[in-house]
């Protein structure tokens, strides 16, 4: 077992420990940069909740997901239309792409994954913790 893979596992073990039985319909991962940054990126509370639905799609990096915005609207309680009014934001502000593939929405999150390495050092968050206190 690589470092990395035994890290993997232990965080694994530490989420199933704090949040019991209520993980085992699974979880996200996502970067805590996402959260920390979503202001400063002009992520609205909204798009971040259609964001968390894609990526509750996304478990290896070569699986794009492709959930319908029917079961995003569902799952979140807004109309069909303003979910597409989101996914149609994040593609302008270049976090999300959509491909087409076999009459389905796939999406990519390079731009986003770019985004977010921008965030990825500490002396960023002090200089933005600084702005915001």
């Amino acid at each position: 077992m690589s470092k990395f893979d035994a890290k993997t596992s232990d965080q694994t073990a530490a989420i199933t420990s704090k949040w019991d039985d209520a993980v085992s319909s699974g979880f996200t991962a996502v970067p805590n940069a996402l959260i920390k940054s979503q202001s400063h990126l002009g992520i609205t509370a909204s798009e971040l909740n259609v964001l968390l639905n894609l990526l509750l799609h996304w478990w290896f990096k070569s699986d794009l997901p492709f959930p319908s915005s029917n079961t995003i609207s569902r799952r979140t309680g807004m109309e069909i239309r303003t979910v597409q009014r989101h996914l149609k934001s994040l593609r302008r502000k270049n976090y999300i792409e959509k491909i087409k593939v076999n009459d389905k929405n796939v999406y990519s999150f390079e731009g986003l994954k770019v985004a977010l390495e921008k965030f990825s050092n500490e002396d960023i968050w002090s200089s933005l913790k600084s702005r915001h206190t």
